[in-house]
């Protein structure tokens, strides 16, 4: 996971980690409407812009045996490249 900006975190324990110190001052998430989801076979791209235009976020899926989808890449944070 590409998070925090700058950085990446790797493994579940990790991640877990860093969500639970994310969460732990209980912050307000507000929903953001996402791009169409681009699916090539058993991969899929999803993307959101953010509300403040500051860039955009992606994430790649893939479908699991069975069904469900495990993200295998979260880049929670793109900045716009710079002119």
């Amino acid at each position: 996971m590409a998070y925090p900006p700058g950085r990446t975190t790797v493994g579940r324990e990790a991640i877990r980690a860093l969500w639970e110190r994310v969460l732990a001052d209980r912050p307000r998430f507000e929903p953001e409407p996402p791009l169409p989801t681009l699916v090539g076979g058993d991969l899929a791209l999803t993307s959101t812009p953010p509300r403040d235009g500051a860039g955009a976020r992606a994430q790649v899926v893939r479908r699991q045996p069975d069904g469900s989808w495990l993200r295998v890449l979260d880049q929670p944070e793109f900045t716009p490249p710079r002119a």
